[in-house]
């Protein structure tokens, strides 16, 4: 029997320092939510269940700025899988810049849901956690 109850969290970074500072900070704070990881958004879009598969993931998180990332590219890929899928996970975006640089990113590609700065990832993870894996439910009627 499967747990619904199940949160799955696809962490995308090419620091594999942060990977296991994430890795620590969710298995502390969150031992109840997976969280995989990829050092590309290549290896992300390829991690990335096949249709019809239940493990699809409920939040994805990418740093913005990496190597051999086109987040245009990589946005545009995301967006054309989830829509294929049926999916409508929401993207946390994570910078070293300001986010007002990435309005833009953010009115394009409607799942983009917030931008942060990776320096305050740890600060911020409850927020995330919180609004977009656990939401508040509405009792009212």
């Amino acid at each position: 029997m499967q747990n619904t109850d199940r949160k799955i969290v696809l962490f995308i970074d090419d620091d594999e320092v942060f990977h296991f500072i994430v890795r620590d900070f969710m298995l502390s704070n969150y031992p109840n939510i997976e969280v995989s990881y990829a050092l590309s958004t290549a290896v992300a879009i390829d991690q990335l269940p096949q249709s019809g598969e239940s493990s699809y993931p409920q939040l994805i998180i990418c740093k913005l700025e990496m190597a051999t990332f086109d987040k245009a590219i990589f946005l545009k890929r995301l967006q054309d899988l989830q829509s294929t899928k049926g999916q409508h996970t929401p993207v946390v975006l994570l910078t070293h810049i300001g986010r007002e640089q990435l309005i833009d990113i953010a009115t394009t590609f409607q799942f983009v849901k917030d931008v942060f700065l990776k320096s305050n990832i740890e600060s911020k993870m409850p927020k995330i956690m919180s609004k977009y894996l656990y939401p508040p439910c509405d009792y009212s009627g």
